[in-house]
């Protein structure tokens, strides 16, 4: 039998079965990487473009005003106090009193390489808090007992909810997981503060404003 022929008996609908059922796979593991950095966000953590000294890639030097290479300035000795906002695993050491009945060796599959953190592709926008429950629990049936334990302790503490099912029947939630925590939704059409519609010179600088950022 062709090629042609073997590829024609097969119904449309079963491809798209296989690529919907990898989107879908795909979609689990880029939530589960946001979930993360925003639960390293909340515990102090910084990756470099959200720390007060970086600057289009580049990093100061916590002794002086000079600017170096990021590969630099990690290889520099970091203080207890730098390590706690530099490295993900002090940060959580540091946070994990505050989260209620995560033993550390449970906080071990939130990060680290247990955590699988560094495998996942990355997420590139928000994610709303009933959304994320529900990849997550999709998710979920992947996991070990004890991971799932785990990560619906994080996802307590984080959201408020008790369980993935709780929060996405709460209509009323309304937030969502971003790189810098769980934050009030943000809506796209909001107007700038105390904008003066009738000031023509003001709404022709707004007009031209992402233009010149770009």
């Amino acid at each position: 039998m062709s090629w042609e022929l073997l590829s024609n008996s097969y119904p449309d609908r079963y491809r798209e079965t296989i690529i919907a059922r990898e989107e879908e796979n795909l979609k689990q593991q880029k939530a589960y990487c946001l979930f993360l950095e925003s639960f390293y966000y909340t515990c102090g953590f910084r990756e470099w473009h959200q720390r007060a000294d970086s600057s289009d890639g580049m990093a100061l030097n916590a002794t002086s005003k000079a600017s170096t290479d990021i590969s630099e300035w990690k290889s520099k000795t970091l203080t207890p106090e730098e390590r706690k906002q530099y490295v993900r695993y002090d940060a959580v050491m540091q946070t994990l009193r505050r989260i209620p009945d995560l033993a550390k060796r449970e906080a071990g599959y939130l990060v680290g390489r247990v955590s699988d953190y560094g495998k996942l592709p990355e997420y590139d926008d928000n994610l709303g808090v009933r959304s994320m429950a529900i990849y997550l629990e999709r998710l979920s049936t992947k996991w070990e007992t004890e991971r799932y334990v785990a990560i619906v302790k994080v996802f307590r503490w984080l959201t408020g909810h008790k369980s993935f099912q709780a929060a996405y029947e709460d209509e009323e939630e309304k937030r969502e997981f971003t790189d810098e925590g769980v934050l009030p939704a943000s809506d796209v059409f909001k107007l700038p503060e105390g904008i003066d519609l009738q000031n023509e010179e003001l709404w022709d600088k707004l007009m031209r404003e992402e233009e010149e950022e770009d």
